[in-house]
């Protein structure tokens, strides 16, 4: 006996409340599973960022990673490097303040001590994200 002929003998043995279950499990695992695996390959693809390969002018190749660079996927990256730099945001960020304190003084008589001389504490490939500065 053949082992096509064996199997369904094995599959005609079996009550009909098995295949159901085992068709409910099937649909069930796949209703499921399939959504689970789809989105974690994005979220892993949104973490991973695209990554392209470069030659360098030695001949090697090296990864980019897109993440570092400024823009978003749907804005152009001329569009945000024609925006303001991060030091002009540094010195209108102090033009307002100062007009604050101006304003204050006026309004309240306070009067403002002198802040001390403090470094600007960035790093120059996320100046968006963790650029502090020191007061």
């Amino acid at each position: 006996m053949r082992l096509d002929e064996r199997l369904v003998r094995f599959a005609a043995r079996l009550p009909p409340r098995t295949w159901i279950l085992g068709g409910l499990i099937t649909v069930g695992a796949l209703a499921i599973g399939t959504p689970v695996v789809v989105g974690g390959g994005y979220i892993i693809e949104q973490f991973r960022g695209v990554v392209t390969e470069e030659v360098v002018a030695d001949g090697s190749t090296q990864a980019v990673h897109w993440k570092e660079y400024p823009g978003v996927v749907d804005i152009d990256t001329a569009e945000t490097l024609s925006g303001p730099s991060f030091e002009d945001g540094l010195r209108d960020g102090d033009a307002m303040i100062t007009e604050i304190q101006a304003g204050l003084t006026a309004q309240l008589g306070v009067q403002w001590g002198k802040r001390p001389d403090a470094p600007v504490l960035y790093s120059p490939r996320r100046t968006s994200s963790a650029a502090i500065r020191c007061w």
